[in-house]
């Protein structure tokens, strides 16, 4: 503690207090304890404003976050998140072209025998034989159909279908689905014509990587009338699958499943005939005759 006696501000306290009639000075001491008590009140009232401010931006900004996620605003959108699906490569390869007509073979590529010559007709809208589930319950990404029958008779009749898939997979799963039409084609046929239903038997060949499948059935002659004689093949090539019908009304006719006229002088069947040419068509680079049992059945 200052000693009031030396201290300059007592010295000065005492020069005012002579100066001013009757004035009562107070101590040094006393002087600087009020002093120091009014700074002290000075900074806690500064602190306490300062805390106050600091109180009052950080209820703003918690209120403007709120306001900015609140779904009940439209005008808001939702703040960007961060995508945890994957995504896929971009494919280095173009894609395969997409069939049209000038993929379907020529009448010249529609093969029966030696004495049946095809013409190129307006493309039908029935539907062809075995088959209930046209794309093979797998949508196609694009389909074409020709319609080819004999020049001088109109039968027998082929129907060529060629049909492009999104991807091998599904050609894939098509294809299996049109197998398995094949399986049911004899019910298929005698609910259609209510008739004792023969054959149906399917056939497997190779041709190319995926084989060819084709069945035959046949509609007997009810009394003097001809019976109907019906084949379907199915052949997949990469995403593309080939559909080949023939019909035929005959009273009977006879055919091997053999790639070349067999012992008794029996043709080949036309679908193994005609199906390698359709499938060159398709992209096929080994469309090689196929090769088979040697079993026969009337057509």
């Amino acid at each position: 503690m200052r000693d009031d006696r030396t201290d300059p501000l007592d010295k000065l306290l005492g020069e005012l207090a002579d100066e001013a009639a009757g004035g009562q000075r107070l101590p040094a001491a006393e002087v600087r304890r009020l002093g120091q008590r009014r700074r002290f009140r000075r900074m806690l009232i500064g602190l306490a404003a300062m805390t106050a401010a600091l109180l009052l931006a950080a209820a703003a900004i918690v209120i403007v976050r709120q306001q900015d996620t609140d779904p009940s605003r439209p005008d808001i959108a939702a703040p960007p998140t961060a995508s945890t699906a994957p995504t896929a490569a971009p494919s280095s390869s173009p894609p395969a072209p997409v069939i049209d007509a000038d993929d379907l073979p020529s009448a010249e590529d529609i093969v029966w025998d030696d004495t049946i010559a095809f013409t190129r007709t307006e493309t039908e809208d029935g539907p062809m034989p075995c088959v209930e589930r046209p794309s093979g319950g797998v949508a196609a990404v694009a389909e074409v159909r020709g319609d080819y029958r004999a020049t001088d008779t109109e039968l027998p009749h082929a129907t060529v279908t060629l049909l492009q898939y999104g991807s091998v997979q599904e050609a894939t799963r098509a294809a299996a689905d049109f197998e398995q039409q094949l399986q049911d084609c004899a019910a298929t046929e005698q609910e259609r014509h209510g008739a004792d239903v023969r054959g149906s038997e399917v056939y497997e060949i190779a041709l190319g990587e995926t084989g060819l499948h084709y069945t035959e059935t046949i509609v007997p002659a009810e009394g003097n009338e001809d019976g109907w004689f019906r084949s379907l093949g199915v052949h997949r090539v990469g995403d593309r699958i080939a559909l080949v019908a023939f019909e035929h009304q005959a009273l009977e006719y006879y055919v091997a499943h053999t790639e070349q006229e067999d012992e008794g002088g029996l043709p080949p069947h036309p679908m193994r005939l005609t199906m390698p040419t359709v499938a060159q068509a398709l992209g096929e680079e080994s469309a090689s005759g196929p090769t088979s049992s040697t079993s026969e059945s009337p057509r």
